[in-house]
């Protein structure tokens, strides 16, 4: 197998969009209106145009600036592109981070939750 830090030429393994994870969730909403009984869920990063209200049902769209994360015991396990490994932060060091990096004039950056289940 071929692992070399190109992620280019990997000639193994698989992906998954951000998006198609957030559109295949049975529940999902702004992360301020996330229940708080729902300690362990996923979140989500994108900016505000890029999710669409259809009729009740939230849609993320296909766009480089979104992100995801795996919420559990008050940490944010994700992907660091910038560090080519899983970290964990916590919530507010992940919201933080990601208000920083997707902030672009004309656009509000957005977190969201969704259920695992």
């Amino acid at each position: 197998m071929n692992f070399s830090r190109q992620k280019q030429t990997i000639k193994e393994g698989a992906t998954i969009r951000v998006d198609d994870i957030f559109n295949k969730t049975l529940t999902n909403g702004l992360w301020g209106s996330k229940p708080s009984h729902i300690n362990s869920c996923l979140i989500f990063v994108t900016i505000s145009s890029n999710v669409i209200n259809n009729g009740g049902n939230l849609i993320m769209r296909n766009h480089k600036k979104k992100h995801i994360g795996i919420v559990h015991q008050g940490k944010v396990w994700n992907y660091s592109n910038s560090e080519d490994k899983v970290v964990a932060d916590t919530v507010r060091r992940f919201i933080r981070k990601f208000k920083h990096a997707y902030n672009t004039a004309g656009s509000t950056v957005n977190f969201y939750y969704g259920r695992f289940l």
